[in-house]
């Protein structure tokens, strides 16, 4: 009887793992997209810092000149099973298209959440990299990183459209 129990147990530790998404020691999966500043976003009111956006297809992704950035957008999981999301964006240095870029920081991410169920999340993120001050003028690409651990089932990385 002993014997069930713990089999019983067991088998209830697994399938909880399953549906929640927890997996032991696997690497997170990153999509990442980059993106140009858009034509005419680097204008600011006379003594405000002067910021830029970038010219993703859906969401948006601002830098500051005194290095702080926010990105926000919606991530899609199309799955029951659990995957857990969040977005970190890197500014760089490259020729028209991003091509060849020269990144001036690491990404920083979001804290993750947890999405099942098909679900559609609004994600933001507001940082501050100072070391970005510095190469302000010169910045010309954004990458936005999508970054899932878990049961990654992402809309390819990218974000949707969606309300």
């Amino acid at each position: 009887m002993r014997k069930i129990s713990i089999i019983n147990t067991a088998l209830t530790i697994l399938v909880s793992i399953g549906l929640t998404g927890a997996v032991f020691a696997e690497p997170p999966t990153d999509r990442a997209e980059t993106a140009t500043i858009k034509p005419g976003s680097s204008w600011s009111p006379p003594g405000d810092d002067k910021s830029v956006a970038f010219a993703f297809s859906d969401g948006e992704v601002t830098l500051q000149s005194n290095g702080e950035w926010s990105a926000k957008g919606w991530i899609r999981h199309a799955g029951i099973l659990c995957g857990r999301y969040s977005i970190g964006v890197q500014f760089g240095i490259g020729s028209p298209g991003c091509i060849n870029v020269e990144w001036k920081n690491n990404p920083q991410f979001s804290v993750p959440k947890s999405q099942c169920n098909n679900a559609v999340l609004k994600h933001l993120v507001y940082e501050k990299a100072p070391e970005l001050k510095k190469s302000f003028e010169k910045i010309t690409c954004a990458r936005r990183v999508v970054r899932c651990t878990g049961n990654c089932k992402g809309s390819s990385g990218t974000f949707t459209n969606e309300p």
